[in-house]
């Protein structure tokens, strides 16, 4: 559910998307799946306790990982800070998967035949975008794609990344 707001961390606009996300999902899920009203009821008061949840057990713990990632760059950080870093991320994201992983099965649950078919053609009319988009790319443009966008992100981020780190970025795309 909050994928959305994993991907788009960045500077102001983080905090008015993450503050809109309520408003924000239900045009997400859209672009999936025609929900019927009780359906609509029960994503709106799942998406509430989510964020609710979210914003007062998980943020301290993102402030204190940005904090962390800010600390490290004064210093040469090392392969074994950047896997910290990153198991971090993971262990993050695993716990949102599971505080939303009921509120998506009991959602799933009131999905009809045509409803599971109306998320499969989205899901495949995206993947052929994708497809259209980057599949054309070698191997080679898409990692330096990625080392692009993953320095991009960074700046944004953390502020001007160094060349040690983007000799980081480079091993790992």
């Amino acid at each position: 559910m909050l994928m959305l707001a994993g991907l788009i961390l960045s500077g102001c606009s983080l905090r008015i998307t993450y503050n809109y996300l309520d408003w924000i999902l239900p045009w997400y899920v859209d672009d999936y799946v025609n929900l019927n009203d009780n359906q609509e009821d029960f994503f709106d008061r799942a998406t509430v306790e989510l964020l609710d949840w979210h914003r007062y057990a998980e943020l301290p713990r993102y402030t204190d990982f940005i904090t962390s990632i800010k600390d490290a760059q004064n210093s040469p950080m090392s392969r074994e800070d950047v896997e910290a870093f990153i198991d971090e991320i993971s262990w993050l994201w695993k716990s949102l998967l599971k505080k939303a992983a009921p509120h998506l099965a009991q959602l799933a649950r009131q999905l009809t035949d045509e409803q599971v078919e109306q998320i499969n053609r989205a899901l495949q009319d995206k993947n052929e975008e994708l497809q259209k988009k980057y599949g054309s790319r070698s191997v080679k443009e898409q990692r330096q794609q990625r080392k692009e966008k993953t320095a991009e992100l960074l700046d944004d981020w953390l502020g001007a990344v160094n060349d040690a780190q983007l000799q980081l970025i480079d091993q790992w795309s």
